[in-house]
């Protein structure tokens, strides 16, 4: 195992080495912010604040994991999308300072002892609320425009649908989370009551119960995650000695797995049910979907350190960026 471990990390390594700046600048924002996800992290294990709740440290770790994740993503990304560099550079730059900036405010909150989010007590509260919320709606036109923008031709069709999946995936999330700010809830009762939130003034924070309605916290979890939940297997088999047309239908399972269990949520839901009243055949629909998306996560694992394992050497690891000179993809 230990050789297979030093040749992963030479291949990082290079890897490292051939990455443009926009990609290192988010390497680099992720990483940060994975920093602050453990320091928040140590502190909750040392019993510093309660464990669930709105101005729990666990709220300050989520934000700073997800968008950390979202960063390390969309460095791996960017060099597949026909962008100029001044392009690479204004999407990067964006999402760097998104990331960073929602993670600030999300955990000065919590170190304020206020929540984040529906929170109108002070105006400055409200101020926060409605920053993230403007970062959002911005972060998910950059989603949309992606999604739409065309990619080098050099790039394998199994990344292609990785991406165009994880991005759809990742706007929708966005969208769910625009709508539980509009809703100033993530407890879905009806477009009365949206409405009634549309029109009507707000004041100090509003809190409630997941058992009163559908949950869209849970869908815009998923959706956030979505550049992770489809592209990760992607990326991984680039490590395989898969024939392209075998990962593309690799791919397409998984990412039927992942529309299918968002898809029974979302109708759920929609139907302002509480996840704990979910009847047999929606429950069976969600641990047949999700068997086979974690049988596909774990095979393309298998699959990925047997083509590392019969590398000859670090050079000759498979991998998709191998394909990829910097030359080509700036």
């Amino acid at each position: 195992m230990s050789h297979l471990i030093i040749r992963f990390g030479a291949a990082t390594m290079r890897y490292w080495r051939e990455t443009s700046g926009p990609q290192r600048t988010l390497f680099i924002a992720g990483t940060l912010l994975f920093v602050s996800m453990f320091f928040h992290g140590l502190l909750l294990l040392l019993g510093n604040g309660p464990l669930h709740g709105p101005v729990s440290f666990r709220k300050a770790m989520t934000f700073a994991e997800s968008l950390g994740l979202l960063c390390w993503a969309l460095g791996w990304a960017l060099p597949f999308f026909r962008l100029r560099r001044w392009g690479q550079w204004a999407v990067a730059g964006y999402v760097a300072l998104f990331g960073l900036g929602e993670a600030f405010l999300m955990s000065m909150q919590v170190w304020r002892g206020v929540p984040s989010h529906y929170n109108f007590t002070t105006p400055f509260d409200e101020f926060v609320f409605s920053l993230t919320g403007q970062g959002a709606a911005l972060f998910a036109l950059l989603t949309l425009l992606l999604l739409l923008w065309p990619m080098h031709r050099e790039v394998p069709p199994s990344i292609k649908l990785a991406l165009r999946a994880g991005l759809l995936l990742t706007m929708v999330g966005n969208g769910v989370g625009i709508l539980m700010g509009m809703n100033n809830s993530g407890v879905w009762q009806g477009l009365g009551q949206l409405q009634y939130m549309l029109t009507n003034s707000r004041e100090g924070y509003s809190s409630v119960d997941p058992q009163l309605g559908g949950n869209l916290v849970v869908l815009h979890a998923m959706g956030v995650h979505g550049l992770q939940l489809v592209p990760l297997v992607a990326w991984l088999l680039g490590y395989s000695h898969l024939s392209e047309g075998r990962r593309v239908l690799f791919t397409s399972a998984v990412t039927l797995g992942v529309a299918t269990i968002f898809a029974i949520l979302a109708l759920h839901a929609a139907r302002q049910l509480p996840l704990s009243t979910l009847e047999l055949p929606a429950l069976a629909g969600l641990v047949l979907a999700g068997g086979a998306t974690l049988a596909g996560y774990t095979a393309a694992v298998g699959l990925a350190w047997r083509g590392l394992a019969t590398s000859g050497d670090a050079s000759q690891v498979p991998g998709v960026y191998r394909q990829f000179p910097r030359q080509t993809l700036s």
